[in-house]
C-alpha cells in the first residue's frame, strides 16, 4: 500500500527536524487519521521519539 512509503517519507523529514519531533513527542501514543488527496487515507500513531508508525484500522483516531 501507499501508507508505508508515505510514512517513510514523513519520518525521513521528521528525522532531520528536531524541533518538529519535539512538537510531536507530547502526543506520543495518540493516533491521527491522515488523508492525502481525495482517496488516500491512513491511520498513524505517534511514537515516543516523535516519529510516525502505522496504527490498526480499528483504533479510533484522536485527530483527523
Amino acid at each position: 500500500m501507499l501508507a508505508k512509503p508515505a510514512l517513510a517519507v514523513l519520518n525521513h523529514l521528521l528525522a532531520s527536524e528536531d524541533w518538529a519531533r519535539g512538537k510531536l513527542v507530547p502526543f506520543a501514543g495518540k493516533t491521527a487519521r491522515l488523508q492525502l488527496g481525495s482517496g488516500i487515507v491512513f491511520l498513524v500513531r505517534i511514537n515516543e521519539g516523535g516519529l510516525l508508525e502505522s496504527a490498526a484500522a480499528d483504533i479510533p483516531p484522536t485527530v483527523s
